[in-house]
């Protein structure tokens, strides 16, 4: 039986349905809040501003970062901007889900309520909220379940959609290929019962040419073929004793939660089980067979693409070795592929239980059910996106006092400085005055950072504590949090706001901002003490720059540059002279100290202009000319590394990730740049 809407209704209905899951994603907005978002940020934005290096395993996967170039050059570089392809991705796959179901023939009642449970969904709405390339390979694989609803009866058009979206994915994420033994199975079957030949030659032939074009560029391009295999993500082996707890993650995941003790997939996972095996069991009793017929294809193939996926990406070694067990670690929103075919396999499920002989609907039951599934995936969906969104809560009315106060330092943990620097403060006083604080992490060693530099710090600098890395990834004691140092803060620190709490971390405490109101840099200079003796080095030149690494190392800048120093003076001409002048000025770089950064950096290059140190002076000078706003000076040093060392690798990929933090170019610039 076909069931047919007017036209217009059938666009009305999956806009509707469109409209209504993107303004649950706003509602629910928890913005950057996952450890990879700098990364992800980063990149989209110095493609955007400088073009292409393909420098790094991201810029070869290029639905990571294009949907975000395209809005960079539309609506340039916000938060908005960067978000909106995520929340366009998430917000269709509601109409997708009606639109699988009505080419399924099933009523317009059991499509919109599909739609809707999608559209509410705790995990599609978390995953919604936040920056997710998983969230475009879950979009992909949608859109292939779509192609196959409605095109199973045009083969060779399948098989060239299949071959399109799979190329798609491969440059998502290279486990679009977990779905590989699935696509060869349907055209091995399809072969042997129907001798259609056009869907497999189409999908083979359509692949051999994207593919071999694509490596083809990448031998123009890069000088090899397969760079994204060499450049595979770092994974690493797995001891054999914790291989059961690794395995026991995921599942974790889908049935209990994030480690916060909030939700992630809520009741779906439970449901799902309920109703295939209900469904199941109708396979093997007669009466529930003709009433409702068992499991059909479509359910075998909805089980198909979440529990291949779930089976691979939980017990496939993901760097594809063999010779142990290699893992990336288990986050919870690799598992996005599984959420929309459980979600859409549910409610066809509960309507398929529903049907009575003769292929009719009784439509009372899935209705009640889907309809009383809404409220609680609204509940669970509070409940799953509860940590981002009071992190974000509390930044952005931090955002707003900042900008406000313009204090002449902030000092705040690194990651999330990184946001309020270069995107919600960037227009502002306050985005040029975070100190940078290079290489630590826990609260021990930014209370040992605070402890050693607050002397040099003005009054008035600004601190904020309470508040840590990235949510979701355990790094529960990182940053300024006071609850986790040894002292409290000094009689010289004012507490000017206090915000609530991160209340979902295990040992909350509230955000605060700190003032600093005396500092003894202000204090006027005691008479100068007598000279220190010039210090002895038995073991001459390697002594003193041991001794100096081991007191830079320590974090004792002071005592580091005395040792450095005693080299860059007293002998130049030694082989580690040209290292202690890096370290030299590397003492200054993280002190802080822009304008000393500078000058040390600049002797280091007077005296070894093209020495294997020389790439990092110039990208200190460059930082610090950043830091100070002097832009064009930035972009002139970040260049000369681009064009003098091709050698340093490194050094040129961090060049090239540091110049998208300078103002843009102009539009044709950047178009022109993208392809240089």
């Amino acid at each position: 039986m076909h069931f047919r809407t007017p036209r217009i209704a059938s666009l009305f209905y999956p806009l509707v349905l469109f409209c209504l899951a993107l303004a649950i994603r706003l509602h629910f907005f928890s913005g950057f809040i996952l450890c990879d978002d700098v990364e992800f940020f980063q990149l989209s934005h110095y493609i955007y501003s400088g073009g292409l290096n393909f420098q790094g395993v991201l810029q070869y996967r290029f639905l990571v970062w294009l949907p975000h170039f395209v809005s960079f050059l539309l609506l340039g570089v916000s938060e908005t901007a960067f978000m909106l392809p995520l929340w366009l991705f998430s917000a269709s796959l509601s109409p997708l889900a009606y639109f699988v179901m009505r080419s399924w023939q099933y009523p317009l009642p059991a499509a919109l309520l599909a739609g809707l449970v999608v559209a509410t969904a705790p995990f599609e709405v978390l995953i919604g909220t936040v920056v997710s390339n998983d969230l475009t390979l879950e979009w992909l694989m949608a859109l292939a379940l779509l192609a196959w609803a409605r095109w199973e009866s045009r083969p060779g058009r399948l098989g060239l959609a299949w071959a399109v979206l799979f190329w798609l994915g491969f440059y998502t994420k290279i486990w679009v290929v977990y779905w590989l033994p699935l696509i060869g199975f349907y055209f091995i079957r399809r072969l042997r019962h129907q001798t259609d030949r056009q869907g497999p030659w189409a999908f083979c032939g359509a692949s051999f040419v994207l593919h071999g074009l694509t490596v083809l560029f990448w031998k123009w391009k890069m000088g090899m073929f397969f760079p994204f295999l060499t450049a595979h993500s770092a994974t690493y082996p797995v001891p054999a004793n914790e291989l059961g707890f690794l395995f026991r993650q995921y599942p974790g995941y889908l049935f209990e939660g994030s480690q916060f003790g909030t939700t992630l997939f809520g009741w779906i996972p439970y449901l799902w089980i309920l109703l295939f095996a209900a469904r199941l069991a109708a396979n093997v009793l007669p009466a529930l067979r003709r009433r409702s017929g068992g499991l059909d294809r479509n359910d075998w193939a909805l089980a198909a693409l979440a529990g291949l996926f779930f089976l691979m990406i939980n017990f496939f070694p993901n760097a594809f070795r063999f010779d142990q067990y290699y893992s990336m670690p288990r986050i919870f929103r690799y598992l996005a592929p599984l959420s929309w075919p459980m979600a859409l396999h549910a409610v066809k499920m509960a309507w398929d239980l529903s049907r009575l002989p003769g292929g009719r609907w009784s439509p009372a039951w899935p209705a009640v059910f889907c309809l009383a599934l809404l409220p609680l995936n609204w509940a669970q969906a509070v409940d799953a996106t509860r940590p981002g969104r009071i992190q974000y809560s509390i930044q952005q009315k931090m955002v707003e006092d900042l900008r406000q106060l313009c204090p002449p330092k902030i000092l705040l943990e690194s990651w999330q400085s990184f946001f309020l620097q270069h995107l919600y403060l960037s227009d502002s006083c306050a985005g040029k005055a975070f100190v940078p604080l290079v290489g630590i992490y826990q609260a021990p060693e930014h209370e040992a950072w605070l402890n050693e530099n607050q002397p040099q710090l003005p009054t008035g600098t600004v601190l904020v504590s309470g508040i840590g890395s990235c949510v979701h990834y355990s790094c529960y004691g990182c940053g300024f949090r006071l609850v986790h140092f040894n002292q409290p803060l000094g009689p010289a620190w004012k507490m000017i706001r206090e915000y609530e709490s991160l209340s979902y971390l295990p040992d909350p405490e509230p955000v605060r901002l700190w003032q600093l109101e005396s500092s003894s840099a202000e204090v006027p200079a005691p008479a100068a003490p007598e000279p220190e003796p010039e210090p002895a080095y038995p073991g001459g030149v390697q002594e003193a720059f041991d001794l100096g690494m081991k007191a830079l190392e320590a974090g004792l800048h002071a005592e580091a540059r005395r040792h450095f120093g005693f080299i860059t003076t007293r002998m130049p001409e030694s082989a580690l002279a040209e290292d202690a002048f890096y370290f030299h000025g590397v003492t200054f770089w993280r002190e802080a100290d822009f304008p000393g950064t500078i000058g040390e950096f600049q002797k280091l290059l007077d005296r070894f202009p093209k020495g294997r140190q020389a790439p990092g002076a110039h990208y200190h000078i460059a930082m610090a000319c950043r830091e100070m706003g002097k832009t064009e000076e930035a972009r002139r040093h970040f260049q000369v590394i681009l064009d003098h060392f091709p050698q340093d690798t490194t050094t040129r990929q961090l060049a090239r990730q540091q110049i998208d933090l300078l103002p843009a170019l102009p539009l044709w610039e950047r178009l022109k740049a993208l392809f240089r």
